[in-house]
């Protein structure tokens, strides 16, 4: 059976899916998408794996290979510092950020709903009618493909 990844881990992946990782790796792990999507205007190799169960769209970048780069989820079993993140209030998120050293965020309306950004964690909340809609979460990549530490 392959494993459903269920820990959001900011700056490194989602379970054992790990951020600089190739396509050809995390299909290995999780199996194939529902649907692949290349991103126009992008590097070529740049490409979006959607995934339904659990629900979840991974975004690679295209440097010789196809990187692990950003991940968005609205699987409401996922887990965010051992806590289910899709159970939370907006309060309850922005205190489990700051308890785990993250306290510093920024607030915008975004296309009918609310966007919670913490950029030092590299990870977004995105709320509409002030429940949380998806996480999304990923790391700044190199003109090779490596990793960019902030």
């Amino acid at each position: 059976m392959i494993p459903t990844p269920k820990d959001i881990l900011p700056l490194k992946g989602y379970s054992e899916l790990l951020f600089g990782e190739n396509i050809d790796q995390i299909v290995q792990k999780i199996g194939e998408a529902d649907q692949l999507d290349q991103i126009e205007g992008a590097e070529p190799g740049s490409m979006v794996l959607h995934y339904s169960d659990p629900e979840m769209a991974l975004f690679f970048e295209g440097y010789g290979a196809s990187i692990l780069a950003y991940i968005e989820t609205s699987d409401a079993e996922a887990l965010l510092f051992g806590k289910k993140v899709f159970k939370l209030q907006k309060d309850e998120i922005i205190t489990l950020m700051a308890s785990n050293g993250y306290d510093e965020f920024d607030s915008s309306n975004e296309d009918g709903g609310e966007l919670l950004s913490y950029d030092l964690a590299m990870i977004d909340f995105y709320f509409v009618k002030n429940e949380l809609d998806a996480v999304s979460w990923g790391v700044i990549l190199d003109d090779s493909g490596a990793i960019l530490h902030i």
